[in-house]
């Protein structure tokens, strides 16, 4: 049996939990946003400043977005992804993406 207790405040910006056996989780009142590394369609890294921006509003990177976002946002907006078998042949003709070096 579980002896969970609800969550509550612990200072200005955490709550905590208490679990079994006097375990305590802290956690920030507010989740701060992130993005991830790797796109969750493409599984390619997210490296430019268009691939933030899109992720906020998709939830992928920005070749993602062009290849399935925007054609389908209905769709999309309502959980639709494409098919693995799909995001591959996709990605096997995507041009590489440049990254952008400054010498010093």
């Amino acid at each position: 049996m579980s002896l969970q207790s609800e969550w509550r405040e612990f200072d200005e910006t955490r709550i905590v939990q208490e679990l079994d056996h006097d375990i305590f989780i802290i956690k920030p009142k507010k989740q701060a946003f992130h993005i991830p590394l790797f796109c969750p369609v493409c599984n390619i890294v997210m490296d430019s400043k268009l691939d933030t921006a899109v992720y906020k509003k998709f939830e992928c990177c920005e070749p993602c977005a062009n290849d399935w976002a925007y054609l389908n946002s209905t769709r999309w907006n309502d959980s639709w992804r494409p098919l693995p078998e799909e995001v591959h042949d996709i990605i096997k003709n995507r041009k590489p993406r440049s990254i952008s070096i400054k010498a010093r």
